[in-house]
């Protein structure tokens, strides 16, 4: 009996959803502002870790605070965020960037986006970036648990 309830906790733990920890980069307050209302209201698998209004903060949060998931505007008090994303160490985390200007698409590609979201986009193009995330994230661990199983 006690075998049996050891293993179901187990199996209870790892079936728990992991949090996704997310900050939001954007110096509108109010895109700022309903991008934070969205994420909080519609996913339970995300926490908004922190929501920073230019560069240098997003820099900060994103050194301190190590998340999975970034979702910033690119042009941040008219620069664009990708001289603050070139003097980051490393860059171990997915972005999404939220933008209203096409002709970053290109610069976007090179640093890896998850996806580009054209302002004023919806929940649902929002829900489908998520979920790429999501899909993408466990793809990585499937295929890091796979190497794990062929080592050893």
């Amino acid at each position: 009996m006690a075998s049996l309830l050891r293993r179901t906790r187990h199996h209870h733990i790892f079936n728990q959803p992991k949090m996704i920890k997310v900050i939001v980069i954007e110096d509108e307050r109010h895109s700022r502002d309903i991008l934070e209302n969205m994420l909080q209201q519609h996913f339970k698998n995300i926490e908004v870790i922190a929501v920073c209004k230019n560069s240098e903060e997003g820099k900060t949060a994103i050194e301190s605070l190590s998340p999975d998931l970034v979702l910033t505007d690119i042009e941040l008090e008219k620069k664009p965020v990708f001289e603050m994303l070139q003097q980051l160490s490393s860059i171990n985390f997915e972005i999404i960037f939220t933008t209203a200007h096409e002709q970053y698409a290109i610069q976007a590609i090179k640093f890896s986006a998850l996806d580009y979201l054209l302002k004023p986009f919806s929940l649902e193009d929002l829900s489908a970036a998520i979920k790429r995330y999501e899909q993408k994230n466990i793809s990585n661990n499937l295929r890091d648990n796979s190497m794990r199983f062929f080592i050893t």
